[in-house]
């Protein structure tokens, strides 16, 4: 999520947090009961907004990779530590390595599948010669 999305969210969950409490403190003045410790909010975005209405804090939830992962409005709305060139270098760097472990896995499988072929004419050239065919070895010395 981005710094903006980021404070939009954060500008949207204190709006309704200052409504909320709001509206929890006149519920408790006039039915002389007091508030649930906690009030939900599910977005459209499917994300989750819980406020404590004794403290006012808000936590905005959504489900990430099979995960719930929360931040808190105090949480949130702090600057990232970094620069925005600094995460764009972190990025450019994990996708670097991704890529360089794509291709040494592609080379692994070439590698294995020249393997196969050289034994697969081995064999067929000792057989045409009128032998047997060579035993083949798993451990991959020849």
């Amino acid at each position: 999520m981005n710094t903006s999305k980021a404070l939009l969210v954060v500008g949207i969950a204190i709006a309704v947090a200052i409504v909320a409490s709001v509206a929890l403190v006149t519920f408790a003045d006039r039915n002389g009961t007091a508030p649930p410790n906690y009030q939900l909010q599910r977005l459209a975005d499917g994300s989750i907004l819980r406020l404590d209405t004794r403290t006012g804090e808000v936590v905005a939830c959504r489900l990430q990779d099979g995960r719930m992962v929360c931040a808190s409005s105090e949480s949130a709305t702090r600057l990232p530590q970094i620069s925005a060139e600094e995460m764009a270098d972190r990025e450019d760097r994990r996708e670097r390595r991704e890529q360089e472990d794509r291709l040494a896995m592609f080379d692994k499988f070439i590698e294995l599948f020249e393997r196969m072929i050289r034994l697969a004419r081995e064999a067929e050239d000792h057989a045409g010669s009128g032998g047997t065919a060579p035993p083949t070895t798993a451990s991959g010395s020849e």
